[in-house]
Formats: C-alpha cells, structure tokens, sequence
C-alpha cells in the first residue's frame, strides 16, 4: 500500500523533474499503472479546473497531491456460497464422519479433496471458500469425542480393556499359586 509521502513524491518526480513513467518506476518499485494512475487522476484534475474558467488553483492542486490515495475494491462480483453448496460440503463431511467411525481415517476428505470435487461438478467456488466454508462447519461439529456420546463410548471401551487385563493377570496368577501346591 502506498503512503502519502510517496505518492506525493511519484507526482513530483513527473511535474517538476519531468521523469518518465519507467523512470518513476524504477526508482520508486512501484507499479507502473499505479503511477500512471496517480498521474491521470492528477491531468484530470487539472483540466476539470482549467475548464471551469477560474483561475487554477494551484493550492487544490496540492491538497490533491497529498489526498489519501483512494482504491476501488468493490467492483469485484461476490460469490455467495448458496444452500445448494453448503449442502454439497455437508454432504462431503458426513462422508468424513463415517470413515472416521469405520477407522479410516486416513481415507478422509482433505479440505483441496472437497474443493476439486465441488469444481468437477461445476460449482463456481474459490478453495478460499471452499476452505473457509469447511473450516466453519467443522468448527460447529466441533467437540471432538464428546459428539454422540463417543467420550462414553470410549471411555466404557478402555474401562473393559482394563479389567479384561487385570483379570487375565490375575487368572495367570491364580494358575502359578496352584501349580506351586501340587
């Protein structure tokens, strides 16, 4: 993002010094339609006033030359992300679940996996959102274990495996005490 100063000194380099837009560009590493941008907006300017049959201001001028550089950021078309879509990543998602719930989790869907099957089949998306719109979902599913009881599940699995253990040791125990009396 360029600062006051220097567009005020890319302005000056053209006017005064008489510089070429190259030579501007060179020196200052600033894109050369940015320049030429700078030096239309400031000719247009110029004519708009000498037009008007006033005197020209050269104090107006000036206040253009160190006026907040303005960029026009809105013109670009929004993509919304519709319920259609929203569905389509759901749908990818649950897919996730249910291998997870398989064990494979190493056959999940990766974020770019979702993204490259919503553009094979022709929905207009950016990864961006396509990541961020995933991103977002699994934030809202978020809890881990603790989702449909799973935390219970696996809590209850590690407790059977603990007495299982404790009661085959103590079964192998038992077997040497009277192995030993015999």
């Amino acid at each position: 993002m360029i600062v006051l100063k220097q567009k005020q000194d890319i302005l000056l380099m053209y006017l005064r010094e008489g510089r070429s837009q190259r030579e501007i560009t060179r020196e200052t590493r600033v894109d050369r339609k940015t320049i030429r941008k700078y030096i239309n907006d400031y000719e247009k300017k110029l004519k708009q006033l000498q037009e008007t049959d006033y005197e020209v201001d050269r104090g107006e001028l000036i206040q253009e030359l160190v006026e907040t550089p303005k960029y026009l950021v809105n013109n670009r078309k929004k993509r919304v992300v519709t319920d259609e879509i929203e569905q389509m990543i759901r749908e990818h998602l649950k897919e996730n679940e249910n291998k997870r719930t398989q064990g494979l989790r190493k056959q999940q869907k990766k974020p770019m996996d979702i993204y490259e099957s919503l553009q094979a089949g022709g929905v207009p998306i950016s990864y961006s959102t396509a990541l961020r719109t995933v991103r977002s979902f699994e934030k809202k599913n978020e809890g881990g274990l603790h989702k449909n009881g799973e935390l219970f599940k696996w809590l209850f699995s590690l407790l059977l495996m603990g007495i299982f253990a404790w009661l085959t040791c103590f079964q192998n125990k038992k077997q040497n005490v009277f192995k030993k009396r015999m």
